[in-house]
């Protein structure tokens, strides 16, 4: 925690000085263009006035424009279309940053991105602002509901009994077949509690409890309507085997349904914090010491039927930070294998997480994260296990073939082709600033001469203003999101 207090305190004043540097190497306006008022954008700020911006309440600065913040300094972000929060405002340090879309900066660069502001402009309006009546909020969490969380997963449990029940029923023999046709077992499909939505589930489920206990769990809709109505459902539980929320698949894809919904996001259900399968796959985690990270849910199905029991699913390709650590958690040695789809969306994703997350989180949560990717010819982990069984393989064999891969993965950042400068963030052990502020401060020596030669008057060199405005935000980026993870 030290070290990362430093970094911390390095990066922040890395921040301000090159704002200031910015002001100074601003042009001038011309003299009778140049506006008295004190705050006209064309006149640049003085260090004093850009140290106070920065200072600005940032959850009452994002509320002032329209952002929803909760008590636990999160909100929906503003930057991209979400239904569960992953925008986190850090207002001890004026930071803000998004787990989904990656976007971060300081109170100064929100402003500008919600206003569609200028620096200068952006930094009067901050100034200005009145002071908040309460004091800035440090992650204020609120009291947790207890009753409230039980009672969501007994209305989950209850869903969870009446759909697996269901699925078990002669009438439902289509969903049975359903999976027997991806290659999924009937104790595979049993021991994840798989189940089906068939209709009239609504009248089975509000025999003992009550209509509004499933609305609010997200199992039935404001009017009642079943919102798994006709779908292969899949429960997604903790590590304690407690329901929190549901995956579903339609058999028969009409073409104006999804192929895949969710439950929405609760009090105990959040897409980007759970992992399908965990329940399963904890014991086998622990004895393998390794998570296999899948996207899909019949990609953890069809791996644990064969026997590669180790593997979880993350929902989707959408990877948080959260799951790489929840899997990591029952691994001895922290380590998770990352084994995405092998497509366009799967290799963006893997990219994203080596460019923002994969450095702190390994040098901050110690989580050793390797890429494993499937063989050319199969698209996904169920694609593999399907084609090594066509070929005759018989499931040990199956099984042997996916540990070997593992074995084979390579390191997150061998496998990105990270420059080693940002790779030694991963692996470092000193109290050293991470590799971008050490990049950063190295290139101050250059910012520092522009700024001069602006002070003597001369025009700064060529795309000088360019080049500090985009170290600036990458510089709050890379502070919001450490900040964001420690915090």
């Amino acid at each position: 925690m030290v070290i990362v207090t430093t970094w911390l305190n390095v990066m922040m004043r890395c921040a301000l000085c090159l704002a200031t540097l910015l002001c100074l190497v601003s042009p001038w306006a011309p003299p009778s263009r140049v506006s008295r008022h004190r705050w006209a954008p064309s006149l640049r700020a003085t260090e004093q006035e850009i140290e106070a911006a920065s200072n600005a309440d940032i959850v009452a600065v994002a509320e002032s424009l329209g952002v929803d913040v909760n008590g636990r300094n999160k909100a929906c972000c503003p930057f991209h279309d979400e239904r569960t929060p992953s925008f986190t405002l850090t207002p001890e340090k004026g930071l803000y940053y998004c787990f989904g879309c990656g976007a971060g900066g300081g109170v100064i660069k929100l402003y500008r991105e919600l206003k569609n502001a200028t620096f200068g402009v952006a930094v009067a309006a901050l100034v200005e602002m009145p002071a908040s009546d309460e004091p800035r909020r440090v992650n204020r969490m609120p009291q947790v509901d207890a009753t409230e969380r039980g009672r969501l997963k007994r209305a989950n449990a209850v869903a969870q009994r009446v759909y697996a029940d269901a699925l078990a029923d002669p009438p439902c023999g289509g969903a049975r077949q359903y999976l027997a046709k991806r290659g999924v077992r009937a104790q595979t499909a049993a021991a994840f509690g798989l189940g089906f939505a068939r209709s009239g589930t609504t009248r089975g489920l509000t025999k003992t409890v009550e209509r509004s206990d499933f609305v609010d769990a997200g199992v039935l809709y404001d009017d009642g309507r079943a919102r798994f109505g006709g779908k292969l459902v899949f429960p997604i539980r903790d590590a304690s085997s407690d329901t929190l929320g549901f995956g579903s698949r339609a058999l028969k894809v009409a073409p104006d349904q999804a192929k895949y919904v969710n439950s929405p996001g609760t009090a105990v259900f959040s897409k980007g914090a759970c992992l399908f399968g965990l329940d399963v796959a904890k014991t086998a985690i622990q004895k393998s010491d390794e998570a296999l990270l899948v996207e899909g849910y019949f990609d953890v199905l069809a791996l644990h039927d064969c026997g590669a029991a180790n593997a979880v699913g993350v929902l989707g390709v959408g990877v948080t930070p959260l799951q790489l650590e929840t899997a990591a958690r029952f691994s001895p040695s922290r380590r998770v294998v990352l084994a995405l789809d092998a497509d366009a969306a799967g290799d963006a994703a893997v990219r994203r997480l080596c460019n923002d997350v994969l450095p702190t989180l390994a040098a901050q949560a110690g989580v050793d994260v390797v890429v494993m990717r499937w063989p050319d010819g199969c698209k996904d982990a169920a694609d593999f296990v399907e084609g090594r069984r066509r070929a005759g393989d018989s499931d040990a064999a199956v099984a042997r073939a996916v540990r070997d891969l593992c074995a084979a993965a390579t390191a997150w950042n061998d496998a990105c082709a990270i420059p080693i400068a940002s790779a030694d963030v991963a692996s470092s052990s000193s109290s050293s600033p991470p590799a971008a502020v050490v990049d950063v401060v190295v290139d101050d020596e250059r910012l520092a001469g522009a700024a001069e030669v602006a002070l003597a008057g001369q025009a700064p060199p060529t795309g000088g203003q360019d080049d500090l405005r985009r170290k600036i935000d990458e510089l709050e980026k890379q502070l919001a999101a450490l900040s964001a993870l420690v915090s």
